[in-house]
């Protein structure tokens, strides 16, 4: 049952909050789907078994999807007889391939932003030429790929501001990646990405990895925010009802942010102020060092993640059983300062 109205709520927010999706000016996103995929970890419950003589953190992969925001989780990482933990890409591979799909529909190609724990190349072929599922991350400082060619892209596309090579690289037993340098404007620091998507503007595959910062944000909410520091029991269902029961908390919060910003006009312009004070700042920083800002980076609108003063009014607004409206204007003051 908590699977099923996991899944209508999932469905009810995809649809809600289809409209806010930041990619959508982008044309070669079209028929892609992006998730920021990683593992959270939180402590184990009182019951759990130990494992070689210690109790073991409960470690669950979910993926945000980037265009709507909402979060669904993928599978748990269950320790084998003998070993601490189960590495997440294990357990992902023991995953059907489908799963990485996200119940996304025929036609619509799936991209996942995920860190170098996702590096098995002959695990993304499989992904991609099974399920037309794509993996996007940082390359490890230890790779041994060699170039093997160039690829051209449109130097004067703003977007790819900061990219300086593209390239065809592959590994010592064959097969095909992409390898994109791109320097940051702001920091000067090089990042390298892999992937085994070939037409997506590099510039553009850098700012999807760049908003994975998005999913780590919300795992900070979970443990800080919602207080969600340990499991709930020892047993895989209880530890499945417990990360579904947040992804229902979240996604419900989503619906309700984007129906208070479309019918009310009510958005945190503490967080939109400060965004804009640091996007100017980072552009008079890569001006004064001689680079060109982003103007993908520097246009974003989206907060990444909710403010603790909105999740303690809801409480409030909750337990006292406040009407629509009562709730709504006692929210308008807080959205335009923060309470001391």
């Amino acid at each position: 049952m908590v699977n099923e109205v996991a899944d209508i709520i999932l469905n009810q927010a995809n649809l809600h909050t289809a409209n806010s999706n930041p990619f959508a000016i982008h044309p070669e996103l079209q028929n892609f789907a992006l998730y920021a995929t990683d593992g959270h970890a939180h402590g184990a419950s009182a019951h759990e078994k130990p494992i070689l003589g210690k109790k073991r953190a409960v470690t669950w992969v979910y993926g945000l999807n980037l265009q709507t925001h909402t979060i669904c989780p993928v599978v748990l990482c269950s320790p084998e007889t003998g070993k601490k933990k189960e590495h997440e890409i294990k357990a992902l591979k023991r995953l059907p391939v489908k799963n990485l799909r996200m119940d996304q529909p025929a036609g619509t190609k799936v991209l996942h932003a995920y860190d170098p724990a996702i590096i098995d190349y002959a695990f993304w072929h499989k992904l991609k030429q099974g399920s037309g599922v794509y993996i996007l991350t940082l390359e490890k400082s230890n790779s041994a790929l060699k170039a093997v060619g160039e690829i051209d892209y449109d130097r004067d596309d703003p977007r790819n501001h900061g990219v300086i090579a593209d390239e065809w690289v592959g590994p010592a037993h064959g097969g095909l990646l992409r390898r994109i340098t791109y320097i940051d404007p702001v920091s000067g620091k090089t990042y390298r990405f892999l992937t085994n998507e070939f037409n997506i503007p590099p510039g553009l595959l850098a700012l999807i990895y760049k908003s994975r910062w998005d999913v780590e944000k919300l795992y900070d909410v979970f443990k800080n925010k919602l207080n969600e520091i340990k499991a709930w029991a020892a047993s895989d269902e209880a530890k499945a009802q417990q990360v579904l029961f947040m992804a229902i908390a979240h996604n419900l919060i989503r619906i309700l942010s984007v129906d208070l910003r479309e019918e009310e006009g009510i958005t945190d312009q503490v967080s939109e102020q400060r965004r804009i004070r640091r996007n100017q700042e980072d552009a008079e920083t890569a001006k004064k060092a001689g680079r060109v800002p982003n103007p993908m980076v520097l246009g974003w609108r989206r907060p990444t993640q909710i403010s603790l003063q909105f999740l303690r009014w809801l409480r409030c607004c909750l337990w006292r059983k406040s009407s629509w409206r009562e709730a709504v204007e006692a929210l308008r003051p807080l959205a335009l300062n923060y309470l001391r």
